[in-house]
């Protein structure tokens, strides 16, 4: 018997659970977060923040309107604290009781009518003078310094979620990024491979179009962002206008939440494939990512337009800190306001989909980014990563889509803009306006004053609606900001990430009307670096506030300022740097992907696959021909491997995950013992193509084309006795390669293949299914190259086994059929069949049990799972996993009994193989769509045991076996 071993997961303990209710600001209210917490919680990705006085800014010089130019030169200065020591206050929770923890944060923090939360740490008295300890900012320790980042040779295709909550804004740079994840380019003899990740775009059902004309999949969030954008401009602040604002609210909130999940293993809507994230990427408003990462056990990478990661150089943009010293401590109170409000929801999820235990009220997991690796979608040189954040963070700069290359305006725009000079532009984008005839009678006034021409932009807000329109306007619908800002001299908007780097980028001076939320935040970054005025909220917006901002920003110095900022933008690659995050921060036992053209080309199987499984989709094309697979050598080697089962998809397969995680379910946190075999896998040689054609007695070989070198493992097949013979096959052949004539001769073989063939086979490894034309290229690019086995197959993969079984020579009905044998009073034959078949059709069915050959019989294995695919000098100790880290091979002590040592690579395969050892098989992939939950599931071994019957030997190892005998006699 083989030993095995079962290593037993302990079940996750219940977190602490939430019992009591402290009255307070946030107090519970029918068992879920405050009303007011949640309604600012559900407005964390747009909150109204009029004002933020106490932001560091770079000193400007003013006059007395405070909209004085600065002088030429461009300073971008990293922050005003970063020369000198900072106190920073660390809220030491934990050793306070739930009351006191509630009333500590009471005291800390009030909410303001604009919306925004102040941080006072000197209000709170003696007892923040005992739970925030002082301590001095240090040089960054050696091992959080950012490490520079290098490609690797390979890297498996991953499935990247992508989870995206806001307005257009918000999406637009996901967009860019997702789509350098899903195409690298590369050339290679001739042909061009793309190859990159699948990923799969999840936001609101309102950009679905817009995201599935970049070519991207589209998966519908929860949520609507005319609601919530229209929610936070009717509320400034913690008033809601209506009764109804906070189950409107809960009802976005809890959309949002619920879709997250099959956002991650739904199959596509579109085309029904499956898909399960083996990545996750989101945003910080799209609450709930992190437990959606912490069920499925994939890594997750946050990329945000705002500042999220706590630092001591500058407070959230959501809070207001007098104190310096408490810029770090505003960051944890919004992160646990934000909890409160949303922790119902969250708890909810995890319990009734997630099958996770609840989260304390008061627990450190409750969403904060601080830990996860994070990137920020803004140029360093508009605001410098601050020096207290550490190598899990990067600041990858702006992510431009670019769609202005495709845009076509119309005639009468484009004369508009030619009839005189630059315009300005003026639109609010995804904002909603209370009254937004009233503001664009100022846009006018303001226009008219300064004597400058506009273009104003709809928006979701109407704004231009107007009966006459004046000669020296433009109103505007929907256009890309990359096209249309070069056209302009100075740009006004409400200060949106997206529309904020478009402007910089074209070199405009800038002026910002923010809403709420980060819009803030950009407008005094913008005022401080000198290419705009100062902010003008919303509400404060006027007719001489907006003509001052105008002649602000028609300053040339101004001007001069934008151009420099622009030119170091664009020198900036921020979709590349956000893609080179994203890798560097994978988990250490993911390998990194080739990205240059010096690195080893991408598998061709992969992509002929890839590459024809579009062009199958484009044209409706399907080809249920069989697809052949590669002939392997058998490594005739069993032992027993330990294995786990991993959740599967939600969605379409939710009954088998149900069965699988119910708390009382077969196989809930439980380890399975399977018998595996090792087959060697060498790597093959494309030695030529062959072309059928269909006749009405069947397929008729058409031609057949060569490789202009054959080695001899080929050469010897022709013969009946290789060692008598000349060896002098395709020694003629092969001479063609060398003459004009002759290659002419092979290029018209090739183009008879794919005028005429019906199917094609590739010699040692068939395409049945793909399109014959690209078929006969593919083969022909490949001769003399070697396929690895990695290039064909994958981990947890189902396949086909073809062999022979062994041979047993010649035997009885007993023996081949199993039937009894007849009484002894039975003369005529005691292991004789009484019948074997009717007078008609007057002949004996195969299926009869009858006397002849056991064994050696052509069989077909069907759905035999990989559970490993091993690299021959890739790994020193293949038996290694990452529960059990005891140094063995693949291969048993003292080899595989009738087979030896595996050298090169091989495949771990569930169950045994048909046929005996060193016996060549044929591999393929399964012919029909695997959606049973055993094809599905991911498997991680976490045993390999080589010591048993089916191996060679009780010891795993050399040293386990010397240390069972003791030492040898001398």
């Amino acid at each position: 018997m083989a030993s095995t071993g079962v290593v037993q997961r302990e079940a996750e303990s219940p977190g602490e659970v939430d019992s009591g209710k402290e009255p307070g600001i946030f107090s519970d209210i029918d068992g879920v977060g405050h009303p007011l917490a949640e309604s600012w919680a559900t407005r964390s990705w747009t909150s109204p923040r009029p004002g933020m006085e106490h932001c560091y800014t770079a000193p400007v010089r003013s006059n007395s309107s405070g909209l004085l130019p600065k002088g030429p030169e461009l300073t971008l200065p990293r922050s005003k604290t970063e020369k000198k020591e900072i106190p920073k206050y660390d809220l030491k929770l934990d050793r306070l009781p739930e009351s006191e923890k509630k009333k500590l944060i009471e005291n800390l923090v009030k909410i303001q009518n604009d919306g925004t939360l102040e941080v006072d740490v000197a209000s709170t008295g003696p007892v923040a003078s005992e739970l925030l300890e002082l301590d001095a900012i240090g040089s960054i320790p050696e091992d959080i310094k950012d490490t520079t980042f290098e490609f690797g040779k390979s890297i498996p295709r991953l499935k990247i979620a992508i989870l995206v909550v806001g307005t257009r804004g918000d999406v637009q740079p996901f967009i860019a990024f997702a789509k350098k994840l899903q195409a690298f380019a590369k050339i290679m003899n001739s042909i061009t491979m793309e190859f990159g990740h699948h990923v799969r775009l999840a936001t609101h059902v309102n950009f679905s179009t817009f995201v599935k004309s970049c070519g991207l999949e589209f998966y519908p969030l929860g949520g609507d962002p005319r609601v919530m954008a229209g929610y936070m401009a009717r509320n400034k602040g913690f008033i809601l206008s209506g009764p109804t604002e906070i189950n409107i609210q809960r009802k976005q909130l809890k959309e949002i939440i619920d879709s997250l999940l099959p956002a991650c293993t739904g199959p596509d809507l579109d085309s029904g494939m499956p898909f399960r994230a083996q990545a996750i990427i989101a945003n910080p408003p799209a609450y709930g990512h992190l437990h959606v990462a912490e069920a499925l056990g994939v890594p997750l990478h946050i990329f945000f337009t705002m500042p999220w990661t706590p630092t001591n150089e500058f407070p959230h943009p959501f809070a207001r800190v007098p104190q310096s010293a408490a810029y770090r401590l505003s960051y944890l109170i919004v992160d646990l306001i934000v909890w409160w409000g949303i922790r119902g929801f969250i708890n909810d999820f995890r319990k009734r989909k997630l099958k996770l235990p609840p989260i304390a009220y008061f627990s450190t997991y409750h969403g904060s980014i601080s830990h996860l690796p994070t990137g920020y979608m803004w140029s360093p040189h508009l605001v410098p990563k601050p020096t207290d954040w550490g190598a899990l963070v990067d600041v990858v700069g702006f992510c431009f889509l670019n769609l202005g290359t495709e845009y076509q305006p119309e005639k009468e725009f484009v004369q508009w803009i030619e009839q005189g000079p630059k315009p300005i532009y003026i639109g609010f984008g995804s904002m909603p306006l209370e009254d937004a005839k009233k503001t664009t009678t100022i846009i006018l006034e303001a226009l008219r004053e300064t004597g400058q021409r506009g273009i104003i932009s709809r928006g979701w807000g109407d704004l231009g609606s107007l009966s006459e329109v004046p000669v020296d306007v433009y109103l505007l619908g929907d256009c890309p900001h990359d096209w249309l800002f070069p056209h302009c001299t100075a740009v006004v908007h409400h200060g949106g990430a997206g529309t904020t780097a478009s402007g910089l980028r074209a070199g405009c001076p800038t002026t910002i009307v923010p809403f709420f939320g980060d819009q803030f935040f950009w407008g005094e970054r913008i005022h401080a670096i000198g290419v705009g005025p100062a902010p003008i909220p919303i509400s404060e917006l006027n007719v001489e506030c907006l003509s001052s901002a105008i002649e602000f920003m028609l300053d040339p110095e101004v001007k001069m300022c934008a151009t420099e900022l622009a030119k170091q933008i664009e020198n900036e690659d921020g979709v590349a740097a956000a893609v080179d995050a994203f890798h560097k921060h994978l988990p250490p036992e993911l390998p990194i992907p080739p990205t240059s053209l010096d690195d080893e080309p991408p598998n061709p199987i992969q992509w002929l696959l890839q590459f024809l499984e579009k062009w199958s989709a484009h044209h409706h094309f399907v080809n249920n021909s069989i697809l052949y697979g590669l002939s392997w050598l058998v490594l005739a080697g069993c032992f027993w491997c330990l294995g786990e089962f991993c959740n599967v998809n939600d969605g379409s397969f939710e009954v088998e995950q149900q069965w699988v995680d119910e708390l009382d379910g077969k196989l809930h946190k439980k380890e399975t013992c399977e018998a595996v075999t090792i087959i060697e896998t060498p790597p093959m040689v494309v030695v030529g193509v062959v072309a059928y054609v269909k006749t009405p007695r069947g397929l008729r070989s058409l031609n057949t084309v060569w490789a202009q070198h054959l080695s001899e493992e080929v050469r010897r097949r022709f013969y009946k006795s290789w060692c008598k013979s000349k060896k002098k096959a395709f020694t003629k052949y092969s001479k063609k390669y060398e003459s004009e004539e002759g290659k002419k001769e092979i290029q018209v073989q090739l183009e008879k293949m794919k005028k005429y063939a019906s199917v094609i086979r590739v010699l040692a490894h068939t395409q049945i299914r793909r399109m014959k034309g690209l078929k006969v290229d593919f083969a022909y690019s490949f001769f003399e190259k070697q396929i690895p086995i990695d290039a064909v197959f994958q981990k947890d993969e189902m396949i086909d086994v073809i062999g022979v079984t062994k041979g047993k020579g010649y035997e009885g009905v007993v023996t081949r059929w199993g039937v009894t044998r007849l009484p002894r009073k039975t003369h005529r034959g005691l292991r004789k069949v009484a019948c074997i078949g009717a007078w008609h059709p007057a002949r004996v069915s195969y299926t009869v049990a009858r006397a002849g050959q056991n064994g050696y019989h052509h069989r077909t294995e069907m759905n035999k799972k990989i559970y490993k695919v091993g690299k021959a000098g890739d790994e020193s100790h293949g038996a290694i996993t990452e529960f059990d880290r005891t140094e063995k091979d693949i291969t048993p002590m003292g080899g595989f009994p009738h087979y030896g040592i595996v050298k090169d690579d091989y495949i771990m395969m569930k169950g045994c193989c048909v046929g005996p050892k060193k016996r060549v098989v044929t591999l393929r992939q399964s012919l029909l769509k695997q959606t049973s939950r055993v094809a599905l599931e991911e498997i991680k071994l976490k045993f390999i045991d080589t010591s048993s019957k089916f191996g060679h030997g009780r010891f795993q190892t050399t040293e386990e076996k010397r240390k069972f005998y003791g030492r040898m006699k001398a």
